[in-house]
């Protein structure tokens, strides 16, 4: 199975890469429903979600893995004052329809890492194809965007340093989310561990302690 076709297989894209701020800031434009069989919802590319975007080399069967932290909504007529000949989306399709195909919905993906996929479409089990933090490579434009399974978020977070090594739970980038200018992160972050703690229950001491320091982070912050 072909990375290409086990994409299919194992979840549809909710968008493309349209933009970058950065090696690790991306956006998103969501696919309106005109571009795909089944609509887009809006849990699949919600706030804190993690989501893999496609590299261009698919014979290496890597992903670039991120999170959703910000959106932001399009609208070519915002700020025009002529004159209109539709006031709702039943008529602009019939006197404007540019004027919907223009309009968007972006999201703001920070990239926390890459995995390997194996040749069945299933994630790395090990460590040698995954790496946490600022990627490698970047990501191009025109990429598509998936939303990850529970499976996939579990693979990423949890195997061993080596074959020899006992699994266990890694999350190094949060220093990276938690260290990033941009005020909506430490939300994300906390998104993040509501996704987690029930995936390690054997763990959660160690993310209530992880929750405990973001907190107390926001809290004094605003004091400064």
């Amino acid at each position: 199975m072909t990375l290409n076709n086990f994409a299919d297989a194992y979840g549809n894209p909710v968008g493309v890469i349209v933009k970058s701020d950065s090696h690790i800031r991306y956006w998103a434009q969501i696919y309106n429903g005109n571009e795909t069989v089944l609509p887009v919802e809006p849990q699949e590319y919600a706030f804190g979600r993690y989501v893999r975007v496609e590299y261009p080399n698919t014979a290496q069967r890597r992903q670039l893995i991120g999170i959703i932290y910000d959106s932001m909504l399009l609208n070519p007529s915002f700020g025009s004052l002529g004159p209109r000949l539709a006031s709702d989306d039943s008529q602009r399709a019939i006197f404007s329809p540019d004027y919907l195909s223009e309009r968007a919905v972006l999201i703001g993906i920070i990239a926390i890492g890459s995995m390997e996929y194996l040749a069945n479409g299933e994630p790395s089990p090990d460590s040698i194809g995954k790496e946490q933090g600022a990627p490698s490579f970047a990501a191009e434009l025109g990429a598509k965007v998936f939303p990850l399974t529970e499976s996939e978020i579990y693979a990423f977070h949890f195997y061993g340093e080596s074959s020899e090594a006992a699994p266990a739970l890694h999350i190094a980038y949060i220093s990276q989310l938690l260290s990033a200018p941009f005020g909506l992160l430490p939300q994300a972050a906390l998104r993040i561990l509501d996704q987690l703690e029930p995936m390690f229950p054997n763990y959660q001491r160690h993310l209530k302690i992880i929750r405990r320091n973001i907190l107390w982070k926001q809290s004094i912050e605003p004091a400064r």
